[in-house]
Formats: C-alpha cells, sequence, structure tokens
C-alpha cells in the first residue's frame, strides 16, 4: 500500500535541531568571536551567543530568526543533482578554513577542490558536502535553474566587497561571506537577500561555457575521473589508502613511517624515549602504528583513514577492532590526548575540554568497518553516547531512532549482534577502556519518506517525497510519483526508477531499478553500508530515452601512425566490447588517438575503467576521456566561449598552477591539459560550436601543435579557424612577443586579467608556408638501401610523409640550425632538466660557446646552397647561415630584418603573403643581433622560394631541428590560414635583450679566449640566474670587442 507524505514526525528536524539543521546550544565564549551570519561581533560576559554543536556555526540569538545558511547535516539532502568536489591537492594552505568544521586549514594533509576552490581538513572529507559547481547537465537543461547564483560560502579574498552594501565583505578570522562560483561577486550572508538572484557569469560572460549548454551522460564516473586528474589525485589517493611502499615491515609515505605487526609495547620498547619532535599513534586494532611530527599528529593529520586504512584490513588475514585491543589502549590515549590539544586555542574549546568524561570509537555502517576506519567519539556528562555519535558523523536527527552494537561481535557477512541496552553501552564506556561500537538505524515498521525527483527534457525538475513499505516495487513508485506531479496520462514504462545512494567517499553512486525490483531492500542495504545513507539517498524518475543516448570516448596515447583497423583491434582486446566499425570514428593516426562510440552508459563506464587499468604503452598510460556534447542553442549568440589548452609541463609550476585556476575561473570543461591526448579533445568537444576563441598557454611548439591539429579537426567543425591568443610559458616565444602577449609569463598577471584580455584581444591574419624537402636520386638510392640514415642520434627525413611540413614562424638552415640541434639533443637526453626558461636558455648559450672553439663549421654554405626567389638566382655572400623569417622576431626577441629604411624591399608583415630571406655570417653575428648592435644581411623577399642542397646540413623549423639530405627546399604560401589574437595594447615594453636570445653566439678568427675574460668556458656549468647573467655578460663583451674590431 502506498502511503501519501503528510507531515510526518520523522522527516521534521529533531526538537534540538533548527529548521535549517543546526543544533545550537548557548555558549559562553572567553575569546572574541564574531557572528557567522552578520559579522558582528558577540558582546556580553556569559551565554553571548550561540554555537551548532555539528558545523561550529556561531550566531547572536538575534540573528537566529533570519539565518538562511544550512547546516552540513542536512544541506545536501537539498541538493537536485549532487557533485562530488575534486579533491586531488593536498598541502597546507594558508589563511583558509574548512567547509566542514569552519576552522583553520593550517595541517600539511588539508585538501583544496580542483574546480570550486573548497578547502577541507583531512578527517572531514567525508563529511563535505558534494555541492561543487555543477559545470554540465547529465540530462536535458531543463533540470537545472538556469542562470542562477551557485553560493559558495567563506575563503574570500581579502579584497572582496559586498556587491549590495558596498563594504568589505572579507573576513580574515572567520568564515563567512558568499561567493558565486559562476559571476565571482561576493556578498555579505545578511546582504544575500538583496542581491539578485539571476546570475549573467560576470565579466566573462562573452568567453563562458554556460553548465545549460554542456550535457554529460551519467556514467558513475567521479568528476577526477572525467577530467583525467588520476595523475594528480594519485598522491592524496595514496595518502588515503596507505599504499605505501614496504620495506623490512614498514611502510613509508611522504615522510609518514607506519609501522606492521607491531603492539604498543613492542612499539614503545624497540623505539626508545620518544623525541619531543615526533609523537607515536597507534590504530585501535593495535597492529599499525604511525610516527609523524607531533604538530601534524596534534592538529588532526590522516587520523582515522591514514591511520586504518593502511591496517591489515588489506591482508589476507584482515583484523579486526577486537585484535590485541587491551594492549593499544594505554598508547592510544596518548594520541587522543594530541587530538583534544588541537581545540587549546579554539573559542570552542571548553566544549571538548572541561566537560569531556568519556571517549569511544564508533562506525558509522559496514564501509567504515570494513576499511577499518571508525572515528573518536568525545561523549560529556550533558549528552548520551548516541547524540555524541550523531553530532561527529554530522547527522541532527533523534537519537532514539538509533542503536549500537558492540564491533567486538560484528561482522559484515553475518547477522547484525543483538542492540546494546543504554546501560551496556554506559558501562562499557566507563570501564576506562576504549570500546568500539557499530552504529545501526531503527527501520519504522510503517516504512520511510524517500525524496524523488522528475529528470525530463519535457518537464521543470520537481521534488516529491512519498512513504514507502516493505512490499512496494519500482513501478509502483514510478506510478505515484506520476500522479503527485500531475502527469498520470504518462505511461509508466517510459520511465524507470534511479536509486543514487553513497557508496563510497569519493562519490556517489547510481543504480537503475526493474519495474517490478523491490526498493526496501535496497534502501536497507545502503543503510547498513551507512547511517548518513538515510539521509542521502534519493530518487529519480528518469524517462528511457536519456539511458540509451550514445556516449563519446577519446582514446589517446596510442602507439601513432598504425592503421585504423588495429587501434579497433587493439581497443577491443582491452574492453572486451564488440562494436561495429562505424563506432569507431574518427580516427587520427598521426596522433596515435580515436573517437569511440558506446551505446550507452554502463559499457562506457566499463570500457573506461578497464583501458585505464590496461598496462602502459612505450612507457606512457592510455589516456581515457569521456567527452561532453554541447547544445548549441544554449549559448547566446554574441558569445564566443574561450577554449583553453594548458601545456603543464612549460614554465615549470606555471603550467599546472595555470590549469587549476583557469578551471576555476571557467567551466572545466572549457580547460584541457595537452599532456591528456594533446589538443583534440578540445577540438572534438567544440566542434559544433559556430564562433569560439582558443587560448594556447605554453611555447611556439604547443602553438603549432593546436594549428596541426586544428587543420585536421577544423576540416569537420563549424569554425574552421577561431582566432587564438597564446600566453608564452616556453623558452623563445617569439609568436608570442610578435602578438604583444610577451617573452614570458612570470606570474604576476592574474589569470583573470588575463582572461579579459583574451576577450579584448583584437583578431589578425598569420600567413602559413608548405615546406616541402625532397631528396636528389643519389640520395634517395642511398636512402632505400641503407633504410635509415642518421648522424648524431637524429633521424634523416627520408619518408614522403614527412616531407611536407607547415611553417608558421621561421625556418633556418646553417649554423642557427646546428645549435637548436645541440639543444634537441640535450633535452633528449635528459628532459626533466629542461623545464625552466633561465636553464633553457643558458645551455643554449653554453651550445653556442662550444661553437666557439669550432671556427669555419659551415664556411662553404654559400658554395653547397642555391637560393632561388620567384624564380631568380639569389648570389649568396660568404655566409654560414640562411633564416626564412614569416614573424618580425627570432631566437627570443631578436629582430633579424631590421628597421624600415631605403631599399628594394617592402616592410616586413605576418600576413602579406611574403617571406623574408636574411644571412648570417657566424657566431659572432649572432651574438651581435642578439645584443642589438647588428641586424642579418637582407638577401631577398619573395612568395617562391627554392634552395638546392648539394650536402648534408641541420635544418630547423619553428624550434625543431633535423638533419637534410641533399636535394631540393621548397617553401610556398600554404591554402591554410591561421587566425590569431593580438593583444590589445598601445606599447609593448621591449624585453631586456640580456635576459633573451634563444641562439647561441659566434665566432670568428681573431676571437679572444673566453677563459682568459675570467667568465665561463664552453665546459662550465651554469645553474642558477646570476651564472646565466655572468655568462650574457661575456658574450655580449666577445660580440662588442669583435664589433669594434
Amino acid at each position: 500500500m502506498i502511503t501519501d507524505f503528510t507531515d510526518d514526525e520523522s522527516l521534521a528536524p529533531h526538537d534540538h535541531c533548527t529548521t535549517t539543521g543546526h543544533a545550537f546550544v548557548k555558549k559562553t565564549f572567553t575569546k572574541p568571536s564574531w557572528c557567522h551570519f552578520c559579522t558582528e561581533l558577540l558582546w556580553g560576559l556569559i551565554g553571548q551567543g550561540f554555537v551548532c554543536e555539528i558545523c561550529n556555526f556561531v550566531s547572536h540569538e538575534r540573528c537566529l530568526k533570519t539565518l538562511s545558511q544550512y547546516c552540513s547535516s542536512i544541506k545536501e539532502s537539498f541538493l537536485v543533482q549532487p557533485q562530488a568536489h575534486t579533491f586531488i591537492d593536498i598541502g597546507n594552505f594558508k589563511k583558509k578554513y574548512c567547509c566542514v568544521c569552519r576552522r583553520r586549514v593550517e595541517n600539511s594533509f588539508d585538501l583544496k577542490c580542483e574546480v570550486c576552490e573548497v578547502y577541507c581538513h583531512w578527517e572531514c572529507r567525508d563529511f563535505a558536502i558534494r555541492d561543487c559547481r555543477v559545470t554540465t547537465l547529465s540530462h536535458s537543461a531543463g533540470c537545472q535553474p538556469i542562470n542562477r547564483h551557485q553560493w559558495r560560502e567563506g575563503n574570500l579574498s581579502g579584497t572582496s566587497k559586498c556587491t549590495a552594501c558596498k563594504k568589505s565583505s572579507a573576513q580574515p578570522d572567520m568564515f563567512t561571506g558568499m561567493r558565486c562560483d559562476w559571476c565571482h561577486i561576493t556578498v555579505h550572508s545578511s546582504c544575500i537577500r538583496q542581491v539578485d538572484q539571476e546570475c549573467d557569469l560576470g565579466v566573462l560572460r562573452n568567453i563562458y561555457l554556460p553548465r545549460e549548454a554542456l550535457q554529460l551522460p551519467i556514467t558513475n564516473l567521479t568528476m577526477e575521473e572525467i577530467l583525467n586528474c588520476s595523475g594528480r589525485k594519485r598522491a592524496v589517493d595514496k595518502l588515503a589508502l596507505g599504499e605505501a611502499k614496504v620495506e623490512d615491515g614498514c611502510f613509508s609515505d611522504d615522510g609518514i613511517t607506519y609501522t606492521e605487526g607491531l603492539n604498543a609495547s613492542a612499539l614503545n620498547a624497540s623505539a626508545g624515549p620518544s623525541s619531543p619532535s615526533t609523537s607515536t599513534a597507534v590504530h585501535p586494532a593495535g597492529m599499525l602504528t604511525m610516527s609523524m611530527p607531533a604538530s601534524a599528529l596534534a592538529s588532526g593529520g590522516p587520523t582515522s583513514a591514514a591511520l586504518s586504512a593502511s591496517t591489515p584490513g588489506k591482508r589476507k588475514d584482515k583484523l579486526r577492532m577486537r585484535s590485541k585491543r587491551k594492549e593499544s589502549r594505554e598508547a592510544s590515549t596518548h594520541f587522543d590526548d594530541d587530538y583534544e590539544d588541537n581545540t587549546v586555542d579554539d573559542p570552542y574549546s571548553d566544549l571538548r575540554s572541561s566537560v569531556v568524561k568519556h571517549r569511544f570509537y564508533a562506525y558509522d555502517g559496514n564501509m567504515s568497518f570494513e576499511s577499518q576506519s571508525p572515528r573518536l567519539i568525545v561523549t560529556t556528562t550533558r549528552e548520551t553516547a548516541i547524540y555524541a555519535a550523531l553530532k561527529t558523523f554530522h547527522l541532527c536527527d533523534d537519537p532514539r531512532k538509533y542503536y549500537f552494537i558492540d564491533a567486538d561481535a560484528f561482522a559484515p557477512d553475518k547477522p547484525d549482534p543483538p542492540a546494546l541496552e543504554d546501560q551496556a553501552i554506559v558501562e562499557s564506556i566507563e570501564s576506562g577502556s576504549l570500546p568500539a561500537f557499530v552504529m545501526r538505524y531503527r527501520i519504522s515498521s510503517r516504512g520511510e519518506p524517500i525524496k524523488v525527483f522528475l529528470q525530463s527534457p519535457r518537464h521543470k525538475p520537481k521534488l516529491k517525497k512519498v512513504k514507502i513499505n516493505h512490499s512496494l516495487a519500482a513501478s509502483d513508485i514510478i506510478e505515484m510519483a506520476l500522479q503527485k506531479l500531475n502527469m498520470s496520462d504518462e505511461e509508466v514504462n517510459n520511465f524507470v526508477l534511479i536509486m543514487c545512494y553513497n557508496n563510497s567517499s569519493s562519490g556517489l553512486e547510481e543504480q537503475s531499478l526493474d519495474g517490478d525490483q523491490l526498493v526496501w531492500p535496497l534502501i536497507e542495504s545502503c543503510i547498513y553500508k551507512t547511517v548518513r545513507n538515510l539521509h542521502l539517498i534519493r530518487f529519480y524518475i528518469r524517462e528511457v530515452s536519456l539511458l540509451s543516448k550514445p556516449v563519446r570516448v577519446l582514446v589517446g596515447n596510442l602507439p601513432p601512425k598504425l592503421p585504423s583497423k588495429k587501434y579497433e583491434v587493439h581497443v577491443t582486446e582491452i574492453t572486451g566490447i564488440q562494436l561495429p566499425s562505424k563506432a569507431f570514428n574518427p580516427v587520427y593516426p598521426q596522433y596515435g588517438c580515436l573517437l569511440v562510440e558506446f551505446p550507452n552508459a554502463r559499457l562506457a563506464r566499463d570500457a573506461v575503467r578497464k583501458l585505464r587499468a590496461h598496462p602502459f604503452e612505450d612507457g606512457k598510460p592510455i589516456v581515457v576521456l569521456v567527452l561532453p556534447t554541447i547544445n548549441v542553442d544554449a549559448i547566446s549568440p554574441t558569445a564566443s566561449p574561450l577554449l583553453v589548452f594548458v601545456n603543464a609541463k612549460s614554465g615549470g609550476c606555471q603550467g599546472v598552477n595555470l590549469l587549476t585556476q583557469f578551471r576555476r575561473l571557467l567551466n572545466p570543461f572549457q580547460v584541457f591539459d595537452l599532456d591528456n591526448a594533446g589538443p583534440i579533445p578540445g577540438l572534438v568537444v567544440f566542434c559544433n560550436v559556430p564562433s569560439y576563441r582558443i587560448l594556447v598557454c605554453g611555447g611556439d611548439g604547443s602553438m603549432g601543435w593546436v594549428l596541426s591539429c586544428l587543420d585536421d579537426v577544423g576540416q569537420e567543425s563549424k569554425c574552421s579557424s577561431p582566432p587564438i591568443a597564446i600566453l608564452p610559458l616556453g623558452t623563445g616565444n617569439d609568436l608570442a612577443r610578435v602578438l604583444q602577449w610577451g617573452g614570458g609569463y612570470t606570474g604576476t598577471e592574474e589569470p583573470l586579467a588575463i582572461l579579459k584580455a583574451v576577450d579584448r584581444a583584437d583578431p589578425i591574419d598569420l600567413d602559413r608556408w608548405t615546406v616541402i624537402m625532397q631528396g636528389d636520386e643519389r640520395e634517395k638510392q642511398i636512402i632505400t638501401d641503407r633504410k635509415a640514415l642518421t648522424k648524431d642520434g637524429i633521424d634523416v627525413i627520408n619518408d614522403v610523409e614527412s616531407n611536407v611540413q607547415i611553417m608558421n614562424n621561421y625556418f633556418g638552415i646553417g649554423i642557427d640550425a646546428d645549435i637548436s640541434l645541440g639543444f634537441h639533443m640535450k633535452r633528449e637526453e635528459n628532459p626533466s632538466k629542461f623545464n625552466n626558461r633561465i636553464h633553457n636558455k643558458a645551455v643554449y648559450f653554453r651550445i653556442g660557446l662550444k661553437r666557439l672553439y669550432k671556427p669555419n663549421l659551415f664556411k662553404d654554405l654559400h658554395d653547397n646552397v642555391k637560393l632561388v626567389v620567384d624564380g631568380a638566382n639569389i648570389p649568396l655572400p660568404p655566409i654560414e647561415g640562411i633564416i626564412i623569417l614569416n614573424i618580425g622576431s627570432w631566437s627570443a626577441g631578436a629582430d633579424l630584418w631590421g628597421s624600415d629604411r631605403e631599399d628594394k624591399f617592402k616592410k616586413p608583415s605576418q600576413c602579406d603573403g611574403l617571406v623574408e630571406i636574411v644571412g648570417v655570417t657566424g657566431i659572432f653575428h649572432m651574438g651581435q643581433i642578439l645584443s642589438g648592435l647588428r641586424t642579418a644581411y637582407r638577401l631577398a623577399q619573395g612568395q617562391d622560394i627554392k634552395i638546392y642542397t648539394h650536402t648534408e646540413l641541420p635544418v630547423q623549423m619553428d624550434g625543431e631541428p633535423w638533419i637534410q639530405p641533399p636535394g631540393c627546399i621548397m617553401v610556398t604560401r600554404s591554402a591554410l590560414h591561421a587566425t590569431l589574437l593580438k593583444k590589445h595594447k598601445v606599447s609593448l615594453k621591449r624585453s631586456s635583450r640580456s635576459s633573451g636570445g634563444g641562439a647561441g653566439v659566434s665566432t670568428g678568427d681573431n676571437m679572444p679566449d673566453p677563459a682568459s675574460t675570467g667568465s665561463f668556458g664552453p665546459d662550465d656549468d651554469i645553474t642558477d640566474d646570476e651564472d646565466s647573467d655572468k655568462f650574457l655578460s661575456t658574450i655580449h663583451g666577445l660580440a662588442n670587442q669583435q664589433f669594434n674590431t
């Protein structure tokens, strides 16, 4: 029998809770404290205000009537679409507050969300509200309120101003204030009703991709799995799961040492007198200890999770709480005292110090028991043990609905032992030991109310509550919900019932129910996993059409240049899922990636996890990304969403920091890491957007990579040539200099200012040039016979496919290409060292300095090369290098062409259809050019260039070098073009020549010995910025002496 929802007492908050879920008690504060609602000081001598016993919210008595913030105990139950936080950053964050307990996060094990910048203590992470910024819709656009503020409490910047009252909204001494995750406006908690609830996305509305425009299929994958943050997430999971390296019976990870197989007495005996700087914590099982800094232990480091998740419960002979409990109790008392010391400086400390009477451990269900992660419960004389446990587990409910069972007699695979009476609980706690209990919920025989949400592309989201009993099936609940939603004319078979529940600390799990499947046993099973599921379980009535939508998955980091059929076979063998050939389309063999379309979300989820678990290919993991779909109709006609590519390896740690900042300022699905299969995923997602912009955070190589992928993907896109801006993170950054984005990002400019500049930037055209390299007949025969021809470990171009390339910046032959080749070989030997701009430039100069001892290396270049421009032979002077320029910057800002003067050449431009050809006479000449003393020799200007070479020569194109065999090199204007974004700026300060330069410097017959100058020789190491400055001074001095001569 179906019972309609009424004002049942089980749905109302308990008498000690308010309608907002807070459990307020009157409090006498011994230190200055402020109200978290109105931010005013609490005045008086005794009983100044109220504090929530669950979330530590502080309030005036007068503010209780107008309070709008919900307690963490019930807030998640009001969310239509819960989204777990992406806690992948772990560290020590200054002047920030925990979103759960509202205290400062000042430990070394605190967490930060990648998407919404929420901070959380390690031990509070299980209770963090899953209200992360909802960046996509898992179904229809009608299931979420559109253009509504998504408020986030606390942790405002110091310069924040309230939008309503124009006063400062930042309070460094408390967790207060509200911030919108989308438009980033800030208001006081008490002023939030004065602000228009319609969100206009703020100053970035023109480049923002709104959440209603993105639809992501429901795959039960966490956000870090979808964004492929698993590499950085691994550090957090490793600490949570205790997956440390085992050596001599000890686990070691991040400065924490776990000792296995020793009880407390044995550990203390072997350790001797403890150091005052370290403390030893013993797990309740008595078989795992953790040695860590006392400060971290006292501050509540990874207490229950890291202490217990690494227990021998992971082993075959899984130990339970009852194992050697007696030996561990005295030792764990020291740990508990340290834990209590954390509240000494806390204004609420007297709640946990002066009235503390007894302590015990409690599990909230089977999941915490199986992982052996109990919570330490502190009970006082004025409350029961169950009520204290409810507060610890962030539950605001009637304690009479819960009971304890003995953990020593409990086994998850067996029936529960009898419930403990109140007297037995008191005696066990007062015995002086640390008992452990498992909390259970008393399930009513009359049934329990459940929350049912409607998810339909034809209706707005609605919530109804129904009360069910033991005999109801899924179809009965659907029928009842449709009646309450005034949708009785709808067919029950058109809908399916989805149960969403908490299956782990990392996210939510969804399960599709059959029509005749009983619902009550599933609810009981979820409550047994954790009693918190009673308030977290929700049901969705979802249209069947939403379940059958295909899911697009991109698979990357596969071996490149294989036949398309081999990629299909490779993916099928790993996943074990047979799909038609049309599902593997398109395939990009040159990049080693392909797009796979799965018929439903279940197959896609299984395939993603199997592919990610597969062994690495050539030392690289397989990249698997679930791609969302963009609803173009939801994008404003005047908007041009921004697609951001970040090379996380560029600029040291700058790439990683920018990746995080841009994901917080924009929709995370607008920001892609180039380490995850390159630019292809982002370009595929945006292929149906008619107008958008691109920001590339990297060097000139990253820009060339994006342009190359855009040539392949853009042919099938509605916007084939979107305007592109570049944020310079590389070494030379010549293209960024021409576009006035600077010579290198230093971190001083705020990411928000960068995005504003991209929005205001002016589009300009960039000529692109096709470079065709053909070997002569004699050389082709040699290559055919030998199959491969190498020199100094660099492959010679010898196949037809690699003979045609696209040039964006410049093309060089001779001395400058030889220096680039030397740098490339050094970087290939040890890539990890080349992650700093100063170091890279120093290596360039060192290689150039070595060339000083090899004079006249290319003295016969003018005899071995023939230059033809627009059909005319160009006589060559005695030069050692030829450079073809498409832009006005070379080698980190050097001007080879020079200023305008009266001659036969036109003023150069990157979009005039012409290239400039110049020559350099040697290392000294290049040094003078880098110093700004001279320019290169102007040879020609044209649009059809042919270079005939009679010997092997080093060449480089846009910084990528190789050895080119004899033959003909043709440079012609490409039919492919690019639109770039030039920073809207009146003038750009010229960067210092002493910090620029990307090529080595020069040589000559009358060159002084570098050793005689008292500076650096070719074999000296350059280790820091000071050495680099000395090195530059040495080179410039040599160049000036040669110039004066």
